[in-house]
């Protein structure tokens, strides 16, 4: 028979690169997933005939991708596995502050579990690396998160019960999006915005393994998207674009601070909020359509840059974890 496409993700720090899991997993429910084993072939031909000789596999690359609705213990947990610095938590009671911080070196090895609720199997993704977390929300909707990871190998085990958390799925209804040029606020209303931290991974092979050696992190890419209707009156293009009346453009580029709230809705003394202390603007495009019913919206993306040194995104989560989350 067939079986549902049923399943939820966990995510576990190791201790150490191949070792068992030095943390429990935690789990998150599944909105689509794709869990990737991509071999490298070499094709050879003998030259003695236009037909292929030899098809040679000569490496083998892992890694996947989920996307999940989010609740506020579990994406803290998976912020800090992508950050890889400290976790300082504050607080005697609940909501406990955790106030995570990037990395300036390497970044934790992880295990990514894959449970396919209706077998009796799931795929673990063995020393992996988390590359990317995004975070989307449109008006009237949930709250999605995406991540993606790059690892050694893949391989199956048995499946791991798991325990989910007890959060409510997160909502833009309770989310607070406010977007600043220099200390002047964005007065136009927010429709929709994505927050996307990104770490590009380098996978290293060396020679007598067809599996890579190491997975390494290089720079870091912080950036936000954010879709606002133009108010009467408002000071949009003056701040995005920096523009002013009969005046040539001078180029400089327009800096300003994106700060994200996001509150549990029932707890609502649980939060995450993301801030971009300066961000760049790079694109301010008013979209025109008049003739239909709309309003006329700005779709506007920035980019996060550093203040002094592994700073260009600050993130703090207020949940009833008093334990930290690294």
């Amino acid at each position: 028979m067939a079986f549902l496409a049923l399943g939820d993700i966990g995510f576990t720090k190791q201790a150490a690169q191949g070792t068992t899991p030095g943390t429990a997993f935690f789990w998150m429910p599944l909105q689509n997933d794709a869990t990737r084993l991509n071999p490298t072939w070499k094709s050879v031909y003998s030259g003695l005939s236009r037909s292929l000789q030899y098809q040679q596999i000569t490496g083998i690359e892992s890694g996947g991708n989920a996307t999940m609705y989010t609740t506020i213990p579990g994406i803290g947990k998976l912020i800090s596995l992508w950050a890889g610095g400290t976790d300082v938590v504050s607080g005697t009671v609940d909501p406990f502050t955790h106030t995570i911080a990037l990395a300036s070196a390497d970044i934790p090895w992880i295990t990514v579990q894959r449970n396919f609720d209706q077998q009796g199997y799931c795929t673990n993704d063995v020393s992996a690396k988390l590359e990317q977390i995004g975070f989307s929300g449109n008006a009237n909707d949930l709250i999605m998160a995406q991540a993606a990871w790059k690892s050694i190998y893949v391989n199956t085990a048995t499946k791991t019960t798991p325990t989910f958390d007890t959060g409510n799925p997160l909502a833009t209804a309770s989310s607070v999006i406010t977007i600043k040029q220099g200390s002047t606020p964005i007065s136009g209303k927010c429709t929709g915005w994505d927050m996307t931290l990104n770490q590009t991974l380098t996978v290293l092979y060396g020679t007598g393994s067809q599996l890579p050696v190491a997975i390494l992190p290089q720079v870091r890419h912080v950036s936000g998207k954010a879709t606002v209707t133009v108010e009467t009156g408002d000071n949009l293009f003056t701040n995005i674009y920096g523009l002013s009346n009969n005046a040539v453009p001078t180029g400089t580029p327009q800096t300003g601070s994106v700060d994200v709230l996001i509150t549990d809705t029932v707890n609502t003394n649980h939060s995450l909020e993301l801030t971009y202390a300066k961000a760049v603007y790079t694109v301010a495009q008013p979209v025109i359509s008049p003739q239909d019913g709309k309003l006329l919206e700005v779709p506007i993306e920035y980019v996060a840059v550093l203040t002094s040194g592994n700073d260009e995104v600050n993130l703090v989560v207020k949940s009833a974890d008093s334990a930290t989350y690294t």
